[in-house]
């Protein structure tokens, strides 16, 4: 067995309860990771995990495998590496590589999971992850004294100084983790050093939904996609 994708769902939401479920572009926003892996060239089979029922009836409808996630693996506490573990280990032959998509990563498609995996084709690599750039630069974070002070936010040679002149940095965003099944069942990790190389997304493809303001604005950006595209 080849590419195997696992899209996790877990019922409980407490920032944006529901979330798995909730409209995106006319469809429920899970709907979009399970189409971006069944239509992917690289994806055999698609693993969609969850304790939702309503989740698990709309994977088996669209002809993903709908797998059951067992109580211990539903709560606050439970990783994303114990997730994907238990999927992989529910199969009845390990594959050669798992990808991880998120259904918080609506806009990502099914040529995301392609040029993500022509990355990892191209560089031999045990893992890649996607990331997308930073839109505000790092260099003018920081913390605020209890006084809300100013006078040492920055410093000296950061001030006055404009965002196209500083270095860019990138961010993961949360769309899709690829890597050798049998290295990240060892490690429990998509970080597999020394061989973990980044897929460069762009921006409008890389919202991350956590809270209401991101669902609102991926639904807006689906629907003007989906008019763009007809």
């Amino acid at each position: 067995m080849g590419c195997v994708a696992v899209v996790p769902a877990r019922k409980g939401s407490k920032r944006l309860p529901g979330k798995n479920m909730l409209p995106v572009g006319g469809r429920p926003m899970i709907y979009w990771s399970i189409r971006a892996a069944l239509e992917s060239r690289c994806v055999e089979r698609v693993v969609v995990s969850s304790d939702d029922e309503a989740v698990l009836e709309l994977a088996t409808s669209l002809g993903a495998v709908a797998l059951r996630r067992p109580e211990r693996l539903a709560t606050d506490e439970s990783t994303t590496a114990d997730v994907v573990c238990h999927a992989l280990e529910s199969l009845d032959r390990l594959p050669s590589h798992v990808c991880l998509l998120q259904p918080t990563s609506p806009l990502r498609g099914a040529e995301h999971v392609d040029e993500a995996w022509a990355v990892m084709v191209r560089k031999g690599a045990k893992s890649v992850i996607s990331v997308s750039l930073v839109d505000h630069p790092p260099q003018w974070s920081n913390r605020l004294p209890e006084d809300g002070s100013l006078c040492d936010f920055l410093p000296a040679h950061l001030q006055g100084v404009r965002s196209q002149d500083l270095p860019p940095y990138y961010r993961l965003n949360g769309a899709i983790y690829l890597a050798e099944s049998a290295s990240f069942l060892a490690q429990k990790s998509f970080f597999l050093k020394p061989s973990c190389y980044a897929y460069v997304m762009e921006a409008e493809a890389s919202v991350d939904v956590d809270n209401r303001i991101d669902w609102l604005l991926a639904d807006l950006l689906m629907q003007e996609k989906r008019k763009k595209d007809g």
